[in-house]
């Protein structure tokens, strides 16, 4: 071989290579979302959802959601859109944990780790934000 076809397969494996770690960042990394400000939008205390009822994924961090032993309000896009938009929602699903006094104690994008579940639960157990009941 020459230095030109040993150079072109050089490139040719590095950009393989970025591409490839760029796939597994984007597949794999948690997705972001800027953090969600509720200002004078009334939601109970608890966890918050925001889905749609288009969204696979909405529907599997829901089922999640519910296991766990703190209050839930799931907020649609297709029947609450004014709120998703007051707030900032640009991307679903999107869950908050809201504190009594409507601050915003976690948010996380997409769908929940096993790891995510648990630290949510521990901290609204923290904050008094779990129930007694698994209803």
């Amino acid at each position: 071989m020459d230095d030109a076809t040993t150079r072109l397969i050089v490139v040719v494996a590095l950009v393989a290579i970025v591409a490839g770690l760029t796939y597994v960042a984007n597949r794999f990394g948690e997705p972001k979302h800027e953090p969600v400000v509720l200002g004078n939008v009334s939601v109970p205390a608890g966890v918050v959802l925001f889905s749609s009822t288009e969204c696979s994924r909405c529907k599997i961090v829901a089922a999640d959601l519910r296991k766990l032993a703190v209050p839930l309000r799931e907020i649609t896009h297709e029947l609450e859109s004014g709120i998703l938009e007051e707030v900032g929602v640009d991307a679903v699903p999107l869950t908050l944990l809201v504190a009594e006094d409507a601050s915003v104690l976690w948010q996380r994008a997409g769908r929940l780790s096993a790891k995510s579940l648990r630290e949510l639960e521990r901290i609204a157990r923290l904050h008094g934000l779990t129930r007694t009941d698994r209803a």
